[in-house]
């Protein structure tokens, strides 16, 4: 209620929507119609160490995207974001004029962004990644501690661990239960830009 009256008193009320939680489709018809997609999420511990899901989002849908100077949030946006001083208010709202006042750039920024996530970021090529690291742990690891658990990692039966594609631009050498065919990726099944 105290941003709703402050937008009141500032004169803004008619260009500020509080629209509480959204239904999915709501809230992905609000998102296309977007210029500029802002992570506001403070720089603390936490946050720093963290991909916010609605920068993928916004990157599935080539949006450009204002957030402060998070390592992660960094890592993952590279050039589809600017990036705001630390907890600077100011600072945050200058990136999103600048991004306002340059249609180009925002293009330039949410081709980016999406190809980021369609040819790097999608589940296709983060899969095996995340069964090298299980495999790791799992197998790798036990087996130099001369576990039991080497020859009975405990993956279920038919989920055990897959070797990652020899290259990223390779998503056919997958294994069949992780193929483009068999898993949607939601980055370019879910959203329609």
């Amino acid at each position: 209620e105290a941003l709703r009256r402050l937008a009141v008193e500032l004169g803004i009320a008619d260009y500020v929507p509080f629209t509480r939680r959204l239904p999915a489709g709501a809230l992905l018809a609000l998102m296309n119609i977007a210029d500029v997609c802002v992570n506001c999420d403070e720089v603390n511990a936490m946050n720093d160490k963290s991909t916010m899901n609605k920068i993928m989002e916004y990157m599935a849908l080539a949006k450009p995207i204002v957030q402060f100077e998070l390592t992660e949030g960094r890592f993952s946006a590279r050039e589809a974001s600017l990036y705001a001083r630390p907890n600077d208010a100011r600072d945050f709202a200058d990136k999103i004029v600048t991004l306002l006042d340059d249609p180009a750039r925002r293009a330039r920024m949410g081709r980016f962004g999406r190809d980021r996530v369609e040819r790097q970021l999608s589940w296709v090529y983060e899969a095996p990644k995340l069964l090298a690291a299980y495999e790791a742990l799992f197998i790798t690891a036990p087996a130099r501690a001369g576990s039991r658990a080497a020859t009975e990692p405990g993956f279920p039966r038919g989920y055990g661990p897959q070797r990652p594609p020899s290259s990223p631009e390779s998503p056919s050498s997958l294994p069949k239960s992780l193929s483009s065919a068999s898993m949607s990726s939601w980055s370019s099944s879910s959203f329609e830009v």
